[in-house]
C-alpha cells in the first residue's frame, strides 16, 4: 500500500468514527450514546445477538419475543464476536465498532485489489473511481425532493461508505463478494483458491445467505465467459464454493422453517425495494449512464465485451431482476450493488471515450472531478443529519442512564433467557444490555409483532387485572 493510500485509509477510518466519537463526546449525566446512528433498532438487535455470545450461548434465541424458539446456529457471526467479547474483556458496544472498522479496512484493501482485477491501471482515472466507491453514493440528494427517503441515504449494504458506518457484516460481505471475483485471475496454487472459496462459501451464507445466490450467478458467468481457457478449473471454483455454502442455507432452511416460533419470525421479516425512481437516482449518475454508454460501445466500438465487462453487466441486470421479484425480501439481493454499476461505467466510459492516463486533460479531469463531488453529497447529508440528531439527543439514539443501570441490574440478578415485560419504548434495549429477552421490542423478532404490541400496550395503560392477569399467564 503506498503512502497516499495509507492517507486515504486514515481519512476513510477518520470519517467512519467522527460521528460516533462525537456521540459519546455529547452524552452527559442522563443520557448514554447508545453506539448506533443509521439504524438505531437494528443495531440494537446486532447487540443482543452479541450479549447471547457474550452470555456464553451459540445458539441464537429469539431475544424480543416472549414465545422460546428451538435450538438454531443463527447469526453466528454475531455470537462469535459475542464470544470473543467475553474472553477478551472488551464491552459488547465496543467489540461491535471494533469489528466494524476492522472489516471496513478489509474493504478498503479489497477494493484496491478489486479495481486491480478489473484492469485499471495506476493513476488519476483509478484514484477517482476508488475515492467515489469508498466515499460516494448517488444523486438521493435529488431525490429528497419528492418526499421519499433516497436508497442512498438508508440501504446501507448496497453501498460501502454506508455498510462500514452501519455495522461489521455488511462490508465483510462486500469484501468477500469482491474476492470471489478476484481469486479468478489470482496466481495461488489451485488447491488454495478452493480452499478459499470453501471459506468464503461458509462466512457468506452465515453473514448474508443472499450474496451466495448473486455470487453464484457471477460465477457461473465467469465459467461461461473462460470456459475454452480452463473449464475444469472455474468448474470447480463453483463446486468448492457451492459445498461451503450450500450445507448452511440449506441447514438454515430446515431450521426456520421447521419451527414454529423462528418461521413466524421470518414471515414478517421484510425488506421491500425502494421504489423505481428512488432506485434510478440513487445508482446515477452511473445506472443511467450504463444504458446510455452501453448502447454506444456496442454501437461505435468494434471490439467485444471483456469478460470482466460481462460479468458486471450480469451482476447489475440480476441485481435489478432479483430486487423486484416478489419476494419478501428484495432489498437484500442490493447487497454491494454501487460496486459494479460504478466500475462498469468507467470500464464503458473507457472503452467509448479512450481514457488513457497519460492523455486524461484538464477539461476531462475537471469533468470527473464534479462527478466525483456529486457522488459526495448523499453522504454528506447522511453525515449532517446524524450529526444534529446527535446534537438534539435524539431518542432513537441515546439511552436514558437509568434504563442502562436498569438492565445492568437484570443482568446480574436475573438468570439468561429470562423473560422480561418491559415497556413499549425499553423493551428493544433490555436484550442489548442484559442476558434477558423481552415480550416486545423489535418490528420482525417479536413475534405477531402488532397483536403483541396492543396487547402490551393494553397490559400497561388499562385498568382490567382480569385481563391483565391472563396477560400475564400467556407470557
Amino acid at each position: 500500500m503506498t503512502k497516499k493510500q495509507i492517507f486515504l485509509l486514515l481519512i476513510w477510518l477518520a470519517l467512519l468514527s467522527f460521528p460516533f466519537t462525537f456521540g459519546y463526546l455529547h452524552q452527559n449525566r442522563d443520557l448514554i450514546f447508545g453506539g448506533f446512528l443509521l439504524n438505531p433498532i437494528d443495531g440494537n438487535s446486532y447487540l443482543a445477538k452479541i450479549q447471547q455470545g457474550y452470555a456464553g450461548n451459540w445458539f441464537f434465541q429469539l431475544p424480543y419475543s416472549f414465545e422460546i424458539n428451538s435450538k438454531a446456529l443463527l447469526f453466528v457471526f454475531y455470537i462469535i464476536i459475542g464470544q470473543i467479547s467475553r474472553i477478551t474483556g472488551v464491552p459488547p458496544i465496543f467489540a461491535f465498532h471494533l469489528f466494524r472498522l476492522l472489516s471496513a479496512i478489509f474493504l478498503f484493501c479489497s477494493l484496491l485489489q478489486f479495481l486491480k482485477f478489473l484492469g485499471f491501471k495506476k493513476g488519476f482515472l483509478n484514484n477517482v473511481i476508488f475515492v467515489i466507491l469508498i466515499f460516494g453514493g448517488g444523486l438521493g440528494w435529488l431525490y429528497v425532493i419528492s418526499g421519499d427517503i433516497p436508497a442512498d441515504f438508508w440501504v446501507s449494504e448496497a453501498f460501502p461508505f454506508l455498510s462500514s458506518i452501519s455495522n461489521p457484516h455488511f462490508p465483510l460481505t462486500i469484501s468477500l463478494m469482491c474476492w470471489a471475483l478476484i481469486l479468478t485471475k489470482v496466481e495461488y496454487s489451485k488447491k488454495k483458491i478452493q480452499f478459499i472459496y470453501l471459506l468464503i462459501g461458509i462466512i457468506l451464507a452465515n453473514i448474508s445467505p443472499f450474496s451466495v445466490l448473486i455470487i453464484g450467478i457471477l460465477l457461473l458467468s465467469t465459467l461461461i465467459t473462460n470456459w475454452r481457457i480452463n473449464l475444469k478449473y472455474f468448474l470447480l471454483n463453483i463446486i468448492y464454493f457451492s459445498l461451503g455454502s450450500f450445507p448452511f442455507i440449506i441447514y438454515q432452511f430446515i431450521v426456520v422453517n421447521g419451527d414454529q416460533v423462528l418461521a413466524g419470525w421470518n414471515a414478517q421479516n421484510i425488506t421491500p425495494a425502494p421504489k423505481l425512481l428512488n432506485f434510478i437516482f440513487s445508482f446515477s449518475p452511473f445506472l443511467v449512464g450504463i444504458i446510455f454508454l452501453f448502447y454506444k460501445r456496442i454501437t461505435q466500438v468494434s471490439k467485444k465485451l471483456s469478460s470482466e465487462e460481462i460479468v458486471l453487466l450480469i451482476w447489475v441486470i440480476t441485481g435489478i431482476i432479483l430486487l423486484y421479484l416478489p419476494l419478501n425480501l428484495q432489498r437484500r439481493f442490493l447487497v454491494g450493488y454501487y460496486i459494479p454499476v460504478v466500475t462498469l461505467f468507467f470500464l464503458l466510459l473507457s472503452d467509448v471515450f479512450p481514457l488513457i492516463e497519460d492523455k486524461i486533460n484538464f477539461k476531462v479531469k475537471k469533468r470527473l472531478i464534479g462527478i466525483t463531488l456529486s457522488s459526495f453529497l448523499s453522504n454528506i447529508f447522511v453525515l449532517v443529519g446524524v450529526t444534529l440528531a446527535i446534537n438534539s439527543f435524539s431518542e432513537s439514539i441515546y439511552v436514558s442512564r437509568d434504563i442502562i443501570s436498569a438492565s445492568n441490574w437484570i443482568k446480574n440478578n436475573c438468570k439468561s433467557n429470562s423473560l422480561i415485560l418491559a415497556g413499549l419504548d425499553t423493551g428493544l434495549l433490555i436484550p442489548s444490555y442484559s442476558f434477558s429477552r423481552t415480550v416486545l421490542g423489535h418490528p420482525f423478532e417479536t413475534i405477531n409483532y402488532e397483536q403483541t404490541e396492543t396487547a402490551v400496550r393494553d397490559f400497561w395503560t388499562g385498568n382490567n387485572e382480569e385481563e391483565e392477569r391472563l396477560l400475564l399467564k400467556i407470557w
